[in-house]
């Protein structure tokens, strides 16, 4: 057998993964599994980021537009059990843009938040049911988060 007939055989070998992975990834999108983990992830990185305790009751991802719908959104401060959260939503839709999947840039391009209910609460001491803002390392005091965001409404 030639080299070239090996390369060109190796080449079709890795075209064909690529568009199987291509596939597969994308059948995974539509998933009860992805759909669990997006949860999931969404609800450690909001908890994380604001200290409080967030809880989603449902998510969809629409990758035609690249845009996450995320039902029942609650956000709790430091209220006690009986008292109303500090934050909820019905829905709050996200519209990404990509800019460069290598460098990953993603910009926000929509944000929509239908029906918010915002409960903050002060005690005579001036003690807020604000969540404490979490420590950051001096590598997270760094980081920026670039956004331009073409569409933004609250409703």
């Amino acid at each position: 057998m030639s080299w070239r007939k090996i390369i060109a055989w190796t080449a079709a070998a890795f075209g064909i993964l690529i568009v199987f992975g291509i596939v597969g990834g994308l059948l995974f999108l539509r998933t009860n599994a992805f759909r669990k983990m997006a949860i999931r992830t969404i609800i450690q990185d909001t908890n994380e980021a604001t200290g409080g305790r967030a809880q989603i009751g449902n998510f969809d991802f629409h990758l035609s537009t690249l845009t996450a719908h995320l039902y029942n959104v609650t956000l709790h401060g430091t209220e006690p059990a009986s008292q109303p959260p500090l934050l909820q939503a019905d829905k709050i839709t996200v519209g990404l843009k990509i800019h460069s999947i290598l460098q990953r840039k993603v910009t926000l391009a929509q944000l929509e938040i239908e029906h918010p209910v915002a409960c903050m609460q002060v005690d005579r001491d001036g003690k807020s049911n604000l969540p404490a803002s979490p420590q950051k390392t001096e590598q997270q005091q760094h980081q920026r988060f670039r956004s331009g965001c073409r569409a933004c409404s609250c409703g």
